[in-house]
């Protein structure tokens, strides 16, 4: 579904992206389950290059520590976060042709436009080797998670939320461009806090809200995306369709 609102990748993460990677990289166990449904259905075999792209906190590492992680981002990467990060553009411009064996992301490409998202996936298959594999997780259209942002983040936000969000068709766009055994799964992968303040502050700072009280976010929360103690943690409901392909 193309939504001609759409909240450009620049607009949504340039003043954002260096307090948004250190929090990932800072929180690691937070959104440990998504990385861990994206590496699961990554399926990689001993992978020696990676490239992630666009760029989520240096948290690949705990899952591949033998192999060399690349990343690269739409928008400028300041130094000060520790994570270093090429500049790109949707076309994978300036990154290395048939070089990776595999191309990660999570949620890559809902600030996207029609047009950006071919160029994107034609620019992975460039990047990577013989055999490489893509995979991606995303937020589906008419998701509850797609709700949250574009209703809730989007009226609590400094810079809104609209996005053009992937459905399971979005598979063609991935054979269009060459790439073989294309699969796509709905897969939970929920976000764990320690409680509800650190739910809330992660929260707020990930998506560039607004101060608000906390209570207010709890509610918001609960109701469009639902959460649930588990032992003595909090964990926040999330799931991503996720595509996986190969050149």
């Amino acid at each position: 579904m193309i939504n001609l609102n759409t909240t450009s990748y620049e607009k949504r993460l340039h003043a954002h992206i260096n307090r948004y990677l250190q929090l990932v990289t800072d929180y690691p166990s937070v959104r440990y389950q998504e990385f861990h449904a994206l590496v699961e259905y990554a399926d990689l075999e001993n992978p020696e290059r990676i490239l992630e792209v666009p760029a989520e906190g240096k948290v690949l590492e705990t899952f591949y520590p033998d192999a060399m992680i690349a990343r690269a981002d739409l928008v400028p990467v300041e130094s000060a976060t520790n994570v270093d990060c090429a500049l790109t553009d949707w076309s994978l411009s300036e990154i290395k042709n048939h070089y990776y064996d595999a191309v990660l992301a999570l949620a890559p490409i809902h600030h996207a436009n029609t047009d950006q998202k071919k160029q994107y996936i034609e620019g992975v298959y460039d990047c990577l080797k013989d055999g490489g594999v893509i995979a991606f997780g995303e937020v589906e259209q008419a998701s509850s998670l797609s709700v949250f942002l574009d209703e809730f983040v989007d009226q609590h936000s400094y810079t809104n939320h609209q996005g053009e969000y992937p459905e399971t068709n979005f598979s063609r766009v991935l054979q269009d461009a060459h790439f073989k055994n294309v699969t796509s799964d709905r897969l939970n992968c929920n976000w764990i806090f320690d409680n509800e303040t650190q739910l809330c502050n992660y929260i707020t700072q990930l998506f560039g809200l607004r101060p608000m009280d906390e209570k207010l976010l709890l509610t918001a929360l609960s109701e469009l995306l639902g959460f649930e103690k588990v032992g003595e943690r909090i964990h926040l409901n999330w799931q991503l369709l996720f595509f996986r392909g190969v050149k």
